[in-house]
Protein backbone atom coordinates (compact mmCIF):
# COMPACT_ATOMS: atom_id res chain seq x y z
CA UNK A 1 0.00 0.00 0.00
CA UNK A 2 1.29 3.54 -0.70
CA UNK A 3 1.24 6.21 1.48
CA UNK A 4 -0.36 9.52 0.38
CA UNK A 5 3.37 10.99 -0.25
CA UNK A 6 3.83 8.49 -2.53
CA UNK A 7 0.49 8.15 -3.82
CA UNK A 8 1.22 12.32 -4.69
CA UNK A 9 4.72 11.16 -6.32
CA UNK A 10 3.88 8.42 -8.14
CA UNK A 11 1.15 10.55 -9.94
CA UNK A 12 3.86 13.12 -10.43
CA UNK A 13 5.95 11.10 -12.26
CA UNK A 14 3.53 9.94 -14.36
CA UNK A 15 2.73 12.96 -15.66
CA UNK A 16 6.79 13.32 -15.92
CA UNK A 17 6.64 10.45 -18.13
CA UNK A 18 3.79 11.49 -20.31
CA UNK A 19 5.43 14.62 -21.02
CA UNK A 20 8.48 14.00 -21.99
CA UNK A 21 6.95 11.04 -23.87
CA UNK A 22 5.23 14.00 -26.14
CA UNK A 23 8.04 16.35 -25.90
CA UNK A 24 8.64 15.97 -29.66
CA UNK A 25 5.27 17.39 -30.37
CA UNK A 26 4.99 20.07 -27.91
CA UNK A 27 4.27 23.68 -28.84
CA UNK A 28 6.27 26.28 -30.02
CA UNK A 29 4.95 28.16 -26.88
CA UNK A 30 8.18 26.68 -25.03
CA UNK A 31 10.97 27.70 -27.23
CA UNK A 32 13.56 30.04 -26.58
CA UNK A 33 12.59 33.80 -27.51
CA UNK A 34 14.87 35.71 -29.35
CA UNK A 35 15.26 39.11 -29.60
CA UNK A 36 15.88 41.28 -32.58
CA UNK A 37 19.39 42.00 -33.76
CA UNK A 38 21.18 44.06 -31.82
CA UNK A 39 23.27 47.22 -33.52
CA UNK A 40 26.28 44.80 -34.28
CA UNK A 41 24.18 42.50 -36.13
CA UNK A 42 24.05 40.11 -33.13
CA UNK A 43 21.08 38.10 -32.01
CA UNK A 44 20.23 38.12 -28.21
CA UNK A 45 18.71 34.81 -26.67
CA UNK A 46 16.38 34.98 -24.14
CA UNK A 47 16.65 32.80 -20.74
CA UNK A 48 13.79 32.53 -18.45
CA UNK A 49 14.40 30.81 -15.24
CA UNK A 50 13.13 30.11 -11.76
CA UNK A 51 15.12 31.63 -8.27
CA UNK A 52 13.50 31.67 -4.69
CA UNK A 53 13.49 34.73 -3.25
CA UNK A 54 14.70 35.29 0.17
CA UNK A 55 14.18 39.00 0.58
CA UNK A 56 10.86 40.57 1.77
CA UNK A 57 10.29 42.38 -2.20
CA UNK A 58 11.31 40.66 -5.12
CA UNK A 59 13.94 42.58 -7.20
CA UNK A 60 12.82 43.73 -10.26
CA UNK A 61 13.46 42.77 -13.93
CA UNK A 62 15.29 46.44 -14.20
CA UNK A 63 18.00 46.02 -11.71
CA UNK A 64 21.27 47.21 -12.08
CA UNK A 65 22.84 43.62 -11.47
CA UNK A 66 20.60 42.24 -13.98
CA UNK A 67 21.46 45.00 -16.26
CA UNK A 68 25.24 44.45 -15.79
CA UNK A 69 25.10 40.37 -16.42
CA UNK A 70 22.71 40.86 -19.79
CA UNK A 71 25.39 43.52 -21.32
CA UNK A 72 28.18 41.52 -20.53
CA UNK A 73 26.86 38.08 -22.04
CA UNK A 74 24.64 39.39 -24.15
CA UNK A 75 21.66 37.38 -22.74
CA UNK A 76 18.15 38.67 -21.85
CA UNK A 77 17.15 37.29 -18.82
CA UNK A 78 13.73 36.45 -17.79
CA UNK A 79 13.95 35.86 -14.01
CA UNK A 80 10.93 34.31 -11.71
CA UNK A 81 11.24 35.09 -7.97
CA UNK A 82 9.48 32.17 -6.37
CA UNK A 83 9.14 33.20 -2.05
CA UNK A 84 11.37 30.79 -0.96
CA UNK A 85 8.68 28.98 1.30
CA UNK A 86 6.79 28.15 -1.88
CA UNK A 87 9.59 27.21 -4.30
CA UNK A 88 9.94 23.48 -3.99
CA UNK A 89 6.66 22.98 -4.43
CA UNK A 90 6.55 25.41 -7.07
CA UNK A 91 9.31 23.47 -9.49
CA UNK A 92 7.81 20.31 -8.81
CA UNK A 93 4.92 21.37 -10.11
CA UNK A 94 6.03 22.60 -13.28
CA UNK A 95 8.37 19.79 -13.67
CA UNK A 96 4.99 17.71 -13.40
CA UNK A 97 2.93 19.68 -15.67
CA UNK A 98 5.84 20.25 -18.29
CA UNK A 99 5.53 24.00 -17.95
CA UNK A 100 9.37 24.70 -16.87
CA UNK A 101 11.91 27.71 -17.86
CA UNK A 102 15.24 27.00 -19.69
CA UNK A 103 16.98 27.11 -16.36
CA UNK A 104 15.89 25.42 -12.84
CA UNK A 105 17.40 26.22 -9.72
CA UNK A 106 16.90 22.63 -7.93
CA UNK A 107 17.91 23.51 -3.96
CA UNK A 108 17.68 20.12 -3.27
CA UNK A 109 18.94 17.48 -6.20
CA UNK A 110 19.06 14.49 -4.06
CA UNK A 111 14.97 14.18 -3.63
CA UNK A 112 13.63 10.96 -5.03
CA UNK A 113 11.71 13.77 -7.15
CA UNK A 114 14.60 15.00 -8.94
CA UNK A 115 16.34 11.67 -8.99
CA UNK A 116 13.46 9.96 -10.57
CA UNK A 117 12.69 12.98 -13.18
CA UNK A 118 16.23 12.80 -14.37
CA UNK A 119 16.34 8.57 -15.02
CA UNK A 120 13.00 9.62 -16.68
CA UNK A 121 14.80 11.87 -19.26
CA UNK A 122 13.05 15.31 -18.27
CA UNK A 123 16.42 16.96 -18.12
CA UNK A 124 19.20 17.20 -20.25
CA UNK A 125 22.82 15.54 -19.65
CA UNK A 126 25.31 18.15 -19.65
CA UNK A 127 28.76 16.41 -18.83
CA UNK A 128 29.82 15.60 -22.12
CA UNK A 129 29.42 19.02 -23.81
CA UNK A 130 31.53 20.91 -20.39
CA UNK A 131 34.89 20.63 -22.14
CA UNK A 132 33.58 23.01 -25.00
CA UNK A 133 33.70 25.58 -22.80
CA UNK A 134 36.50 27.71 -21.43
CA UNK A 135 35.53 27.78 -17.37
CA UNK A 136 33.04 25.39 -17.32
CA UNK A 137 35.66 22.52 -18.12
CA UNK A 138 38.06 23.72 -15.93
CA UNK A 139 35.03 22.87 -12.78
CA UNK A 140 35.70 20.36 -10.30
CA UNK A 141 35.79 16.90 -10.97
CA UNK A 142 34.71 16.49 -7.14
CA UNK A 143 31.79 17.87 -6.52
CA UNK A 144 30.73 17.45 -10.19
CA UNK A 145 30.63 13.52 -9.08
CA UNK A 146 28.87 14.79 -6.18
CA UNK A 147 25.70 16.09 -8.24
CA UNK A 148 26.22 13.07 -10.85
CA UNK A 149 23.24 10.85 -11.16
CA UNK A 150 24.51 6.88 -11.42
CA UNK A 151 27.89 8.78 -13.32
CA UNK A 152 26.10 10.86 -14.99
CA UNK A 153 25.99 15.08 -15.00
CA UNK A 154 22.80 16.89 -15.12
CA UNK A 155 23.29 19.91 -13.79
CA UNK A 156 26.05 23.02 -13.11
CA UNK A 157 26.90 23.22 -9.53
CA UNK A 158 26.24 26.82 -7.62
CA UNK A 159 29.72 26.52 -5.77
CA UNK A 160 30.83 26.56 -2.18
CA UNK A 161 33.61 26.53 -0.38
CA UNK A 162 34.74 22.71 0.01
CA UNK A 163 36.66 22.38 2.92
CA UNK A 164 35.29 24.70 5.73
CA UNK A 165 35.98 22.62 8.23
CA UNK A 166 37.98 23.58 11.63
CA UNK A 167 37.49 25.47 15.22
CA UNK A 168 38.18 28.89 16.45
CA UNK A 169 39.97 29.50 19.78
CA UNK A 170 40.76 32.61 22.11
CA UNK A 171 43.95 33.57 20.90
CA UNK A 172 44.11 36.26 23.79
CA UNK A 173 43.40 33.20 26.82
CA UNK A 174 46.29 31.78 24.72
CA UNK A 175 49.06 34.50 25.04
CA UNK A 176 47.58 35.06 28.81
CA UNK A 177 48.11 31.56 29.85
CA UNK A 178 51.12 31.06 28.12
CA UNK A 179 50.04 28.19 25.79
CA UNK A 180 50.99 26.88 22.34
CA UNK A 181 47.97 26.63 19.66
CA UNK A 182 47.11 23.13 19.54
CA UNK A 183 48.41 20.41 17.31
CA UNK A 184 47.01 17.11 18.13
CA UNK A 185 43.81 16.03 20.01
CA UNK A 186 45.82 15.93 23.50
CA UNK A 187 46.82 19.13 23.05
CA UNK A 188 42.98 20.40 22.15
CA UNK A 189 42.45 18.37 25.39
CA UNK A 190 44.88 20.04 27.70
CA UNK A 191 43.81 23.61 26.23
CA UNK A 192 40.32 23.17 26.69
CA UNK A 193 41.23 22.27 30.61
CA UNK A 194 43.54 25.36 31.14
CA UNK A 195 40.35 27.47 29.61
CA UNK A 196 38.29 26.00 32.40
CA UNK A 197 40.67 25.73 35.43
CA UNK A 198 42.83 28.71 35.07
CA UNK A 199 40.96 31.84 34.66
CA UNK A 200 42.28 32.71 31.06
CA UNK A 201 40.18 35.82 31.54
CA UNK A 202 41.75 36.93 34.42
CA UNK A 203 38.50 38.10 36.26
CA UNK A 204 39.59 35.78 39.08
CA UNK A 205 36.15 33.96 38.98
CA UNK A 206 35.72 30.33 38.01
CA UNK A 207 32.88 30.94 34.91
CA UNK A 208 34.65 29.78 31.50
CA UNK A 209 34.33 26.11 30.01
CA UNK A 210 36.68 25.49 27.22
CA UNK A 211 34.37 24.06 24.67
CA UNK A 212 31.01 25.38 24.07
CA UNK A 213 28.84 23.06 21.81
CA UNK A 214 25.44 22.73 20.51
CA UNK A 215 23.08 20.29 19.81
CA UNK A 216 23.24 21.22 16.17
CA UNK A 217 26.58 20.26 16.03
CA UNK A 218 26.01 16.73 16.79
CA UNK A 219 23.85 15.89 14.20
CA UNK A 220 24.98 13.40 11.34
CA UNK A 221 26.43 14.45 8.14
CA UNK A 222 27.31 18.32 9.23
CA UNK A 223 31.28 18.87 8.18
CA UNK A 224 31.86 20.61 11.68
CA UNK A 225 31.50 19.85 15.24
CA UNK A 226 31.47 16.23 16.38
CA UNK A 227 32.38 15.00 12.29
CA UNK A 228 35.03 17.41 12.75
CA UNK A 229 36.94 15.79 16.02
CA UNK A 230 35.85 12.01 14.04
CA UNK A 231 38.03 13.00 11.00
CA UNK A 232 40.57 14.03 13.33
CA UNK A 233 40.92 10.75 14.76
CA UNK A 234 41.26 9.28 11.23
CA UNK A 235 37.56 8.37 10.65
CA UNK A 236 35.55 8.55 7.81
CA UNK A 237 33.60 11.15 6.56
CA UNK A 238 30.26 9.89 6.73
CA UNK A 239 30.96 6.56 4.93
CA UNK A 240 33.98 4.90 3.56
CA UNK A 241 34.55 2.20 1.26
CA UNK A 242 36.84 -0.89 1.59
CA UNK A 243 39.09 -2.16 -0.67
CA UNK A 244 36.07 -4.64 -1.82
CA UNK A 245 33.92 -1.81 -2.46
CA UNK A 246 32.17 -2.37 0.93
CA UNK A 247 30.42 0.77 2.31
CA UNK A 248 31.18 1.61 6.08
CA UNK A 249 29.10 3.65 8.19
CA UNK A 250 31.67 5.84 10.13
CA UNK A 251 29.14 5.05 13.20
CA UNK A 252 30.63 1.66 12.53
CA UNK A 253 34.16 2.60 12.71
CA UNK A 254 37.04 2.96 15.81
CA UNK A 255 37.90 6.77 14.98
CA UNK A 256 34.16 7.65 15.87
CA UNK A 257 33.90 5.47 19.28
CA UNK A 258 37.46 7.70 19.54
CA UNK A 259 35.95 10.53 19.37
CA UNK A 260 32.26 9.45 21.91
CA UNK A 261 35.02 8.76 24.36
CA UNK A 262 36.23 12.44 23.27
CA UNK A 263 33.25 13.75 23.83
CA UNK A 264 32.44 11.66 27.18
CA UNK A 265 35.88 12.79 28.76
CA UNK A 266 34.97 15.96 28.60
CA UNK A 267 32.03 16.40 29.84
CA UNK A 268 32.31 14.18 32.62
CA UNK A 269 35.54 16.92 33.91
CA UNK A 270 33.27 19.66 33.26
CA UNK A 271 35.15 20.83 29.85
CA UNK A 272 32.55 21.52 27.97
CA UNK A 273 28.87 23.10 28.53
CA UNK A 274 27.01 20.33 30.63
CA UNK A 275 23.76 21.43 28.80
CA UNK A 276 25.16 20.36 24.80
CA UNK A 277 22.33 18.00 24.65
CA UNK A 278 19.45 20.68 24.62
CA UNK A 279 20.92 24.08 23.79
CA UNK A 280 21.30 25.52 20.34
CA UNK A 281 22.77 28.95 21.85
CA UNK A 282 26.09 28.01 22.25
CA UNK A 283 27.37 30.35 20.47
CA UNK A 284 26.47 33.19 23.08
CA UNK A 285 28.97 31.78 25.41
CA UNK A 286 31.52 32.22 22.59
CA UNK A 287 30.06 36.53 21.84
CA UNK A 288 29.95 36.63 26.21
CA UNK A 289 33.57 35.50 26.42
CA UNK A 290 32.28 32.56 28.70
CA UNK A 291 34.28 30.09 25.98
CA UNK A 292 37.32 29.39 24.25
CA UNK A 293 37.05 26.59 21.78
CA UNK A 294 33.91 26.49 19.30
CA UNK A 295 33.73 23.65 16.59
CA UNK A 296 33.39 26.01 13.77
CA UNK A 297 35.74 28.27 12.06
CA UNK A 298 34.03 29.96 8.72
CA UNK A 299 32.63 32.55 10.74
CA UNK A 300 35.94 33.81 13.22
CA UNK A 301 35.31 37.44 12.23
CA UNK A 302 31.50 37.03 13.32
CA UNK A 303 32.56 35.59 16.78
CA UNK A 304 35.56 38.02 17.17
CA UNK A 305 33.51 41.01 16.56
CA UNK A 306 30.91 39.82 18.74
CA UNK A 307 32.85 39.53 21.42
CA UNK A 308 34.55 42.07 21.31
CA UNK A 309 31.43 43.99 22.15
CA UNK A 310 31.88 42.31 25.71
CA UNK A 311 35.84 42.09 25.74
CA UNK A 312 37.47 44.50 23.35
CA UNK A 313 40.65 42.55 23.47
CA UNK A 314 39.08 39.20 22.71
CA UNK A 315 41.08 37.57 19.63
CA UNK A 316 40.33 34.38 17.79
CA UNK A 317 42.33 31.97 15.83
CA UNK A 318 40.97 29.75 12.91
CA UNK A 319 42.49 26.13 13.46
CA UNK A 320 41.74 23.68 11.30
CA UNK A 321 44.63 21.15 11.06
CA UNK A 322 45.23 18.60 13.50
CA UNK A 323 47.81 15.67 13.51
CA UNK A 324 45.78 12.44 14.06
CA UNK A 325 46.04 8.64 13.13
CA UNK A 326 46.10 8.94 9.08
CA UNK A 327 47.71 12.41 9.00
CA UNK A 328 46.19 16.12 8.71
CA UNK A 329 42.23 15.98 7.27
CA UNK A 330 39.10 17.29 7.25
CA UNK A 331 35.57 16.08 6.17
CA UNK A 332 35.02 18.19 3.18
CA UNK A 333 31.26 20.04 2.36
CA UNK A 334 29.49 18.88 -0.67
CA UNK A 335 31.16 21.66 -2.41
CA UNK A 336 27.82 23.17 -3.68
CA UNK A 337 24.42 24.67 -2.41
CA UNK A 338 21.99 23.65 -5.24
CA UNK A 339 22.62 23.17 -9.34
CA UNK A 340 21.08 24.93 -12.69
CA UNK A 341 19.15 22.19 -14.71
CA UNK A 342 17.81 22.42 -18.25
CA UNK A 343 14.65 20.55 -18.91
CA UNK A 344 14.08 19.24 -22.21
CA UNK A 345 10.86 20.27 -22.50
CA UNK A 346 11.63 24.04 -22.99
CA UNK A 347 15.23 23.39 -24.12
CA UNK A 348 14.74 21.94 -27.01
CA UNK A 349 17.80 21.91 -29.19
CA UNK A 350 21.76 21.11 -28.37
CA UNK A 351 21.77 24.05 -30.18
CA UNK A 352 19.70 25.97 -27.74
CA UNK A 353 21.72 24.25 -24.95
CA UNK A 354 24.95 25.40 -25.95
CA UNK A 355 23.60 29.13 -25.85
CA UNK A 356 22.73 28.54 -22.34
CA UNK A 357 25.93 26.74 -21.51
CA UNK A 358 27.97 29.50 -22.84
CA UNK A 359 25.99 32.12 -20.33
CA UNK A 360 27.08 30.35 -17.71
CA UNK A 361 30.17 30.04 -18.67
CA UNK A 362 30.36 33.52 -18.94
CA UNK A 363 29.00 34.18 -15.41
CA UNK A 364 32.16 32.23 -14.19
CA UNK A 365 34.28 34.97 -15.91
CA UNK A 366 36.34 37.62 -13.41
CA UNK A 367 34.24 40.15 -14.18
CA UNK A 368 30.99 38.30 -13.54
CA UNK A 369 32.67 36.70 -10.16
CA UNK A 370 33.35 39.91 -9.12
CA UNK A 371 29.85 41.73 -10.08
CA UNK A 372 28.09 38.88 -7.98
CA UNK A 373 30.92 39.88 -5.13
CA UNK A 374 31.11 43.38 -5.00
CA UNK A 375 28.61 45.03 -6.86
CA UNK A 376 28.67 47.92 -9.15
CA UNK A 377 31.94 50.24 -9.29
CA UNK A 378 31.31 53.72 -8.36
CA UNK A 379 28.29 52.91 -6.11
CA UNK A 380 28.99 49.62 -4.28
CA UNK A 381 32.64 49.96 -3.99
CA UNK A 382 35.83 51.93 -5.40
CA UNK A 383 38.88 50.81 -6.52
CA UNK A 384 42.02 52.41 -5.07
CA UNK A 385 45.74 51.23 -5.37
CA UNK A 386 44.14 48.42 -6.94
CA UNK A 387 42.10 47.22 -3.73
CA UNK A 388 38.65 46.74 -4.01
CA UNK A 389 36.98 48.88 -0.80
CA UNK A 390 33.30 48.19 -0.04
CA UNK A 391 31.28 52.06 0.10
CA UNK A 392 27.89 51.13 0.60
CA UNK A 393 27.27 47.90 2.14
CA UNK A 394 23.65 48.95 2.29
CA UNK A 395 22.93 49.68 -1.18
CA UNK A 396 24.98 46.23 -2.25
CA UNK A 397 23.02 43.93 0.11
CA UNK A 398 19.50 45.46 -1.25
CA UNK A 399 20.81 43.11 -4.44
CA UNK A 400 21.40 39.83 -1.86
CA UNK A 401 19.03 37.53 -4.18
CA UNK A 402 21.14 38.12 -6.89
CA UNK A 403 23.63 35.64 -5.39
CA UNK A 404 20.58 32.93 -6.09
CA UNK A 405 22.03 32.75 -9.54
CA UNK A 406 25.50 33.04 -9.34
CA UNK A 407 27.41 29.87 -10.53
CA UNK A 408 30.80 31.11 -8.09
CA UNK A 409 32.15 34.22 -6.26
CA UNK A 410 35.40 31.55 -5.33
CA UNK A 411 37.41 33.59 -7.51
CA UNK A 412 36.52 36.72 -7.16
CA UNK A 413 38.94 39.59 -5.91
CA UNK A 414 39.32 39.80 -2.22
CA UNK A 415 39.58 43.12 -1.84
CA UNK A 416 40.36 45.07 1.81
CA UNK A 417 39.13 42.81 4.00
CA UNK A 418 41.19 42.21 7.79
CA UNK A 419 43.73 40.00 8.26
CA UNK A 420 41.48 37.30 10.00
CA UNK A 421 39.25 37.22 6.67
CA UNK A 422 42.29 37.31 4.35
CA UNK A 423 43.51 33.83 7.07
CA UNK A 424 40.08 32.52 6.44
CA UNK A 425 39.76 32.27 2.62
CA UNK A 426 43.89 30.96 2.75
CA UNK A 427 43.11 28.09 4.91
CA UNK A 428 40.37 27.13 3.06
CA UNK A 429 42.02 27.24 -0.23
CA UNK A 430 44.97 25.24 1.34
CA UNK A 431 42.53 22.69 2.98
CA UNK A 432 41.18 21.50 -0.19
CA UNK A 433 44.25 19.14 -0.45
CA UNK A 434 43.43 17.01 2.55
CA UNK A 435 39.20 17.31 2.95
CA UNK A 436 38.02 14.15 2.91
CA UNK A 437 35.16 13.32 0.30
CA UNK A 438 31.66 11.16 1.64
CA UNK A 439 31.71 8.71 -1.52
CA UNK A 440 27.55 8.03 -0.30
CA UNK A 441 27.38 12.09 -0.86
CA UNK A 442 26.10 11.17 -4.84
CA UNK A 443 24.44 8.20 -4.77
CA UNK A 444 20.75 7.26 -3.87
CA UNK A 445 19.26 5.20 -0.93
CA UNK A 446 15.24 5.24 -1.41
CA UNK A 447 15.54 3.49 2.23
CA UNK A 448 17.42 6.28 3.30
CA UNK A 449 15.09 8.98 1.83
CA UNK A 450 12.13 7.16 3.46
CA UNK A 451 14.20 6.56 7.07
CA UNK A 452 15.95 9.66 7.30
CA UNK A 453 15.06 10.93 10.26
CA UNK A 454 14.81 7.29 12.44
CA UNK A 455 18.29 6.39 11.65
CA UNK A 456 19.45 9.57 12.45
CA UNK A 457 17.46 10.05 15.93
CA UNK A 458 18.96 6.20 16.69
CA UNK A 459 22.43 7.67 16.24
CA UNK A 460 22.13 11.10 18.00
CA UNK A 461 20.13 9.61 20.94
CA UNK A 462 22.79 7.15 21.44
CA UNK A 463 25.08 9.31 20.87
CA UNK A 464 24.47 12.06 23.82
CA UNK A 465 23.83 8.64 26.25
CA UNK A 466 27.03 7.69 25.40
CA UNK A 467 28.71 11.25 26.10
CA UNK A 468 26.80 11.96 29.48
CA UNK A 469 27.21 8.58 30.52
CA UNK A 470 23.83 6.88 30.37
CA UNK A 471 25.36 4.10 28.51
CA UNK A 472 28.47 2.46 27.92
CA UNK A 473 30.76 1.24 24.84
CA UNK A 474 28.33 -2.10 25.03
CA UNK A 475 25.26 0.18 25.43
CA UNK A 476 26.77 1.90 21.97
CA UNK A 477 27.32 -1.01 19.86
CA UNK A 478 23.52 -2.22 20.70
CA UNK A 479 22.27 1.15 19.42
CA UNK A 480 24.08 0.39 15.88
CA UNK A 481 22.65 -3.14 16.03
CA UNK A 482 18.98 -1.14 16.11
CA UNK A 483 20.20 1.41 13.44
CA UNK A 484 21.02 -1.87 11.21
CA UNK A 485 18.01 -3.57 11.88
CA UNK A 486 15.46 -0.36 11.38
CA UNK A 487 17.08 -0.26 7.77
CA UNK A 488 20.52 0.50 8.05
CA UNK A 489 21.73 -2.89 6.77
CA UNK A 490 19.77 -1.81 3.59
CA UNK A 491 20.84 1.61 3.20
CA UNK A 492 24.52 -0.13 3.45
CA UNK A 493 23.17 -2.20 0.69
CA UNK A 494 21.57 0.17 -1.40
CA UNK A 495 24.83 2.52 -1.47
CA UNK A 496 27.05 -0.53 -2.48
CA UNK A 497 24.26 -1.47 -5.47
CA UNK A 498 24.35 2.08 -7.09
CA UNK A 499 28.36 2.51 -6.04
CA UNK A 500 28.66 -0.40 -8.76
CA UNK A 501 26.24 0.92 -11.09
CA UNK A 502 27.76 4.55 -11.13
CA UNK A 503 31.53 3.07 -11.67
CA UNK A 504 29.81 0.76 -14.70
CA UNK A 505 30.98 -2.73 -13.10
Amino acid sequence: MFSPVNRIWICMLALICMFVAGCGDAADSNKLAVAPNDENGHKPFAIRMFAPNFEAEALKSNNEIVQAIQNYTGAKLSISWIPKSAYDDKVAASIASGDVPQALIIQNDRTQFIIESVRSGFFWEIGPFLKDYKNLSGLDPGILNNISVEGKIYGLYRARDLATGGFIVRKDWLDRLNLKEPRTMEDLYQVMKAFTRNDPDANGKNDTVGLALNKLDIKPATPGGFDLIVSYFGGPNGWEVNADGKFIPDIMTGAYLDALKFFKRLYAENLMNQDFAITSKARELVYKGKTGVFLESKAATVFEGEAKKHHPDALMEPISRIAGPKGERLPAASGYNGVFMFPKASVKTEAQLREILAFFDKLLDPAMQDLFQWGIEGKHYKVENGMYIRTDTKAYLANNDMHQIKLSTLDATIGDVSALEKKLIEQKKANVKIAVPNPAIALYSPTYTEKENVLNTIVNDARTRFIIGDIDEAGWKDAVEQWKKNGGTQVIEEYETAYVKKRGK
